[in-house]
């Protein structure tokens, strides 16, 4: 029991360094962290594998600021982990500043005894709901 929960809190530390590395363009640990087989489904839609998320990354196509971790439950399959996260992040994307709130799912296996992150899958969070008094119902406070 205590190597499961060890080997999550591995894959949640290794979220986290993910999201560091992101956020401070630290090619090589991303590189290091990614597998050779990643699949990154970006929330447009549009898909990348390890060398173009890279490569586009580096040109600046995407530039993290912030991602801030709302929630996470890490669950273990063998040598699959499945980190289901809410994650509120904050880039620019082609030019365009973007603040996300997404529910995630991303995928890490162990290869070679290492842990790799080879897909990444995100849903967009609801907008929250109009309340009586917002401009979008016409109602005044």
């Amino acid at each position: 029991m205590d190597q499961m929960r060890d080997a999550r809190d591995e894959v949640a530390a290794l979220e986290d360094a993910r999201f560091k590395a992101m956020r401070e363009q630290d090619w090589p640990t991303l590189d290091r962290l990614f597998s050779e087989a990643l699949v990154y489904t970006h929330s447009s839609g549009v898909q990348d594998g390890k060398a173009s998320y890279l490569a586009a990354m580096q040109e600046g196509i995407y530039r993290y600021f912030a991602m801030d971790v709302v929630s996470r439950e890490v669950r273990l399959f063998g040598d699959t982990a499945l980190a289901f996260s809410q994650v509120r992040t904050h880039l620019e994307s082609r030019g365009l500043e973007r603040r996300l709130d997404n529910k995630i799912l991303a995928v890490w296996i162990r290869e070679n005894g290492q842990w790799r992150f080879v897909a990444y899958q995100p849903t967009a969070m609801p907008p929250a709901p109009a309340t009586a008094s917002s401009p979008a119902t016409g109602a005044k406070a």
